[in-house]
């Protein structure tokens, strides 16, 4: 009985502590903090990109934005920015939001709230800082996984946290499943998951015919900041 009871708490307190990390119930408490999109009438979404930069496909990606003459919203690796300054400053050169990723995409589920913001978020909004000017106080967190009480902390210091309405898969789906989710998924005020990393071929291949169609179906592209009017 006594076993029992013992696995019985362990399996509440894990539940627990997984629904304390499910974006949209986060969305619902943190109404202010916490965003997987828009909600409005408006045909406004906004194209988002994770784990950059790298070398080889962040160049490429803003290639294509600058030929469309489209401002995305780049969440950055901390340790990445710090290998790479000159194609993050090429991003805030041409426009587009600087946010936070982390610095070493570790999941924030199993670290403590004071390493997660000294070590994962402050490090790299300072490097950000340190090589473009800008400190963003725009949080993604890895795998989009984030405890209640780093949220708690994050709200107090004016952070706001951004996840995802439309997530496209693009690191694991072919071009065709990606601009199929895209095809199915859209909507206004949302929110587009993409990468900017060495794996990111197909998002490439995807990018310019993602735009022509949201471009026909009458959207216009924004920034995570002029999407939420400045938050």
């Amino acid at each position: 009985m006594k076993i029992f009871l013992v696995f019985f708490i362990i399996l509440i307190n894990t539940i627990g502590a997984f629904a304390s990390t499910v974006p949209s119930q986060q969305a619902e408490i943190f109404p202010e903090t916490f965003f997987i999109r828009v909600e409005n009438d408006k045909k406004e979404i906004a194209l988002t990109f994770d784990d950059g930069p790298d070398k080889k496909n962040t160049p490429k990606i803003l290639d294509i934005l600058k030929e469309n003459n489209i401002e995305g919203t780049f969440f950055l690796i901390g340790q990445k920015v710090k290998k790479y300054p000159n194609i993050t400053q090429r991003i805030k050169d041409e426009g587009h939001q600087l946010a936070n990723h982390s610095w070493t995409h570790s999941n924030f589920r199993y670290l403590e709230d004071d390493y997660i913001l000294d070590n994962e978020i402050y490090l790299t909004s300072e490097i950000i800082e340190k090589t473009t000017g800008y400190y963003p106080k725009i949080l993604r967190s890895p795998y989009g996984i984030i405890n209640n009480s780093t949220v708690r902390k994050l709200k107090e210091q004016g952070w706001k946290i951004v996840n995802w309405s439309i997530d496209t898969n693009d690191w694991f789906f072919c071009c065709e499943k990606i601009i199929k989710v895209i095809k199915n998924q859209n909507h206004n005020g949302g929110i587009i998951l993409m990468h900017s990393n060495e794996n990111s071929k197909m998002t490439v291949k995807a990018l310019p015919k993602i735009i022509e169609f949201l471009n026909k179906e009458g959207y216009q592209f924004k920034t995570i900041n002029q999407l939420f009017e400045d938050i």
